[in-house]
This record gives C-alpha cells, sequence and structure tokens, in this order.
C-alpha cells in the first residue's frame, strides 16, 4: 500500500506483508499470512467491548518458555498445556533496577473477591497435589494454604525450616505439633501442651528478646517430678497471697535453694515494704492444722495439748537443745537427764524401779547434792567413796544433821536398835560434869561424862 502527497508525489507511506481486502472474518485480528492478509476464528477483537479474545486452545506467548494458557473454565495457567516434562514458571513484580540506592521494592497484591453488605468476601486458596500411589494417573489438587475472608490463616500441611518443621494443625487430632530434627517435641491440643522429656520451658531476663540467654528454667527431672533449674545458680520459688509489685505491696510464699556455701535452704513467708500483712507459716495434715511457726518465730501446736514429739520407743528426737526454760503442764518421762554448763556437768540415770543414780560426765563418780544454795549458809550431802557425809554446800566444812532418831547396825554380840541421843537437864550426882541421855526402844538410859580423863 503507498500514499503518495499532491505536493510531494515522491513522499509514501507503506504498509509491510499481505496486501488487498482483509483476510478471514469480521472481528477476527489481522497478520501476515503468508504475505497476504489473514484471520483466524481463534483471535478476534470487539471494539463494542474492546475485548480481545484466544480461542481455549490457544495461547499468549512471551517466548518459547513463557506462555499464558487456558487450562479449563475460569482457569490461567502459567505456562503451555500440561507435558511429561513441565517447565517450572515463576510470576513476578518489577523491581528496582541495579545501581538505585537504598529504593524499596513496590508490593505484589492479591486479592480475593469482595462481597457487599454481610456477605463474606472471597476466600484466596493454595492448592498442590500430594505423591498418589503408583502409576501414571495425574495426582488430584489438595488444598494446602487457605486465608479466608475474615483474615484466618487455615493451614492443612506443615512450614518447614533446614532442619524442623511447624505443623499448625493435624487433620486427625487437632494438634499443633512442633518437629525437630524429624522428632516431636512439643504439641498442642485443645485442652493441654506437652514437651518432649529433655526439653524445658524458659524465660529470659529481655522483656524484648526470647533469644537471650535463660535464667529461669522448669524441666522434668523424673515421672511425675518438675524441677525448677538452672545449672549451678541458685533458684527461688514465689507462691503470692497478694501482688500489686514486687518490691512494695505483696505477700508471698517462697522457698529458696541457694548454692552459696554454708547457706540454708530457706522456706518462708515475706511481705512488701511499704504495704502487706506478714504471714505465719502453718504445716497441716488431712486439710487439718498440726503447727504453725507465727510471725515471731515460736513454734506452736494448732490445738492444745493434742499433738505429740516423737513416740514412745520409737520415731524419737534425739537432743533438745534450750537455752531458756522448759515448762511443762504434765510430767516428765526421760530415762536419762544430763546436766551441763561449759565444762561443768552431771547425769542423772533412771536405774530401775523407784531407783535414781546421780553421776559426774565421767558417769565414774559424784561429788554432792546442794539444798537452797552454793554458799556454807547452805547444807549438802557429799559421796565419799562408800560413805554420805552432811557438808556445807561450799564443802569447806562438815554440817549438821537433824533427824527424830537414828538406827545404825547392830554392834558385835548386839541387836541393832534405834536410839536417841540428847542432854540431860537435871542429873545427880552433880559430879561428873555432865549426864547424856539415851532413848534405846523406849527405854531411857543415863551416860555419865566429864570433861577431863581421870
Amino acid at each position: 500500500m503507498t500514499f503518495s502527497t499532491l505536493a510531494s508525489p515522491g513522499v509514501s507511506l507503506q504498509g509491510g506483508g499481505g496486501s488487498g481486502g482483509p483476510g478471514g472474518s469480521d472481528t477476527q485480528v489481522q497478520f501476515n499470512d503468508g504475505g497476504a492478509f489473514g484471520g483466524d476464528s481463534g483471535l478476534t477483537f470487539n471494539k463494542t467491548t474492546d475485548t480481545l479474545t484466544i480461542a481455549s486452545a490457544g495461547q499468549l506467548a512471551f517466548s518459547t518458555d513463557l506462555l499464558l494458557t487456558r487450562r479449563g473454565a475460569a482457569n490461567l495457567r502459567l505456562g503451555a498445556a500440561d507435558a511429561a516434562a513441565p517447565v517450572p514458571q515463576t510470576l513476578s513484580v518489577q523491581s528496582v533496577v541495579a545501581g538505585t540506592n537504598n529504593t524499596a521494592g513496590a508490593n505484589l497484591t492479591i486479592t480475593g473477591s469482595q462481597g457487599t453488605g454481610t456477605g463474606a468476601g472471597g476466600s484466596i486458596i493454595f492448592q498442590v497435589a500430594p505423591a498418589g500411589s503408583s502409576g501414571s494417573a495425574q495426582n488430584a489438587l489438595e488444598t494446602a494454604l487457605t486465608i479466608d475472608s475474615s483474615k484466618n490463616l487455615v493451614l492443612a500441611g506443615q512450614i518447614q525450616g533446614p532442619n524442623a518443621d511447624f505443623v499448625f494443625r493435624n487433620i486427625s487430632t487437632n494438634n499443633i505439633d512442633f518437629y525437630q530434627n524429624n522428632s516431636l517435641v512439643f504439641r498442642m491440643s485443645y485442652y493441654n501442651f506437652k514437651l518432649a522429656g529433655d526439653y524445658s520451658l524458659s524465660w529470659t531476663s529481655s522483656s524484648v528478646n526470647a533469644g537471650a540467654a535463660s535464667d529461669l528454667t522448669l524441666a522434668r527431672d523424673a515421672a511425675n517430678t518438675l524441677a525448677q533449674r538452672n545449672g549451678n545458680n541458685g533458684q527461688i520459688f514465689r507462691l503470692y497471697g497478694r501482688f500489686t509489685d514486687i518490691t512494695n505491696d505483696f505477700e508471698r510464699f517462697f522457698i529458696n535453694a541457694p548454692t552459696t556455701s554454708g547457706a540454708a535452704v530457706q522456706l518462708g513467708t515475706q511481705k512488701g515494704a511499704t504495704a502487706g500483712t506478714a504471714r505465719a507459716l502453718e504445716l497441716q495434715t488431712d486439710g487439718t492444722s498440726r503447727w504453725t511457726i507465727n510471725t515471731s518465730g515460736h513454734l506452736l501446736a494448732a490445738a492444745d495439748n493434742t499433738y505429740d514429739i516423737g513416740a514412745s520407743g520409737a520415731t524419737r528426737p534425739r537432743n533438745i537443745y534450750t537455752g531458756g526454760f522448759v515448762i511443762l503442764g504434765g510430767y516428765i518421762q526421760p530415762s536419762y537427764v544430763r546436766l551441763a554448763a561449759g565444762a561443768n556437768e552431771a547425769r542423772i540415770y533412771q536405774a530401775g524401779n523407784g531407783v535414781i543414780t546421780f553421776y559426774n560426765a565421767a558417769e565414774t563418780s559424784f561429788d554432792r547434792l546442794q539444798f537452797g544454795g552454793t554458799t556454807s549458809s547452805f547444807p549438802a550431802l557429799k559421796r565419799s567413796s562408800a560413805s554420805i557425809i552432811v557438808r556445807l554446800a561450799d564443802d569447806t566444812a562438815n554440817a549438821a544433821l537433824e533427824s527424830a532418831s537414828v538406827k545404825t547396825d547392830a554392834p558385835a554380840g548386839g541387836t541393832s536398835g534405834t536410839w536417841k541421843l540428847g542432854v540431860a537437864a537435871t542429873v545427880s550426882p552433880t559430879s561428873p560434869n555432865r549426864t547424856i541421855e539415851v532413848d534405846i526402844g523406849g527405854t531411857i538410859y543415863y551416860l555419865h561424862a566429864k570433861t577431863t580423863n581421870d
């Protein structure tokens, strides 16, 4: 086709390829068909609706490996028709050209169908074809991921990293599972969550970085055994009855397991610096209070005259050390009493029915019993070999002995008797100087004595 102007008959506008009238039928797009205009029913254009139509078997090609085709009704396919060796495809959005400094890329937006009013919008659904049984049949598509109009993400499979995968939902059991190195280590179900035995629950000191070093860990030590441990660091467990802040306003029970050399394990109660009530520590069995350590540190029985410490003949505590008094409301029933003050010691044993034995610390002897005091103003009974001596309490001299009568062993050739010894008020004759009156078995005898031996 040549177009010439009257002013310049040598200037022309030419169209390449084909000649003559349009090829094909009305609305068919023209193309070079062997040097002539051609048309095809598989490629049409409707100028009223501005619609370019390609037949269902047709394809839009940008290269031999990048095609847009129709797979089925309302189904656009990226790539050619299905084949024995399909070509992988990638859908991209325009990027920032290299050499442009610090420029953000553009978004790729995929939308679901929009509803109106109370009608829900359409979901965005991702489908894959899992492997099936051996054969040549094409595997069926299954939904792997759905993003619904309520912005919920429903995952039918798993998210997998290099060495771990996270199963959001197991269709058969409704669990959320976490695998590490192909081992199930964490599971959350409707009512609980579980950890594999070698795994623990930990916290860090950072409020924004869970990747920081852990400083508090709960772990399984054994069956039915929960442990709070963190290497060689001491641990504290706290149970609060009141809490506003950790320093000033709280009431709590605590257990402290320190690692400091010589430090004791602690179990007790605490209150805040400015608010909270000091609480006693109470021991219960079977829901009943038995013993209480009150806020002053005293150990009290929960009920008066009800509970024992130890048992007769078994499960007895060994020693009780006090710095003050032992006040009893009943009787004391020891078989042995040790009285000690520094290096001085005395011991009392129950040696038989109604028999008491007094010992020194070595249990080889005994010195004396003091009555009323320790000075010469008070008496004492002192052991001397196999005899008893009445002494002053400070052991400086003998002391007096008063009794209603005295009974001694029988003298040689005589009999034992009870006797009383005194001084007669009136004597006759007047010499010698003194008369001693002796009452033996109710009979009075007078013994005359004088102060000189003549």
